[in-house]
């Protein structure tokens, strides 16, 4: 039982580190986007 819960725990902790890498991702291409278009639409 011990390395399921292991297994179980690293599938959970995946799942973390790749919602959270996502909207990291989308934060930094945001803050790109802004530097390259915020001064074109302001």
């Amino acid at each position: 039982t011990d390395v399921i819960q292991k297994l179980d725990n690293d599938k959970k902790f995946r799942k973390f580190v790749v919602t959270h890498y996502m909207e990291l991702a989308v934060l930094i291409e945001n803050r790109g986007r802004e530097k390259r278009f915020g001064k074109e639409k302001r």
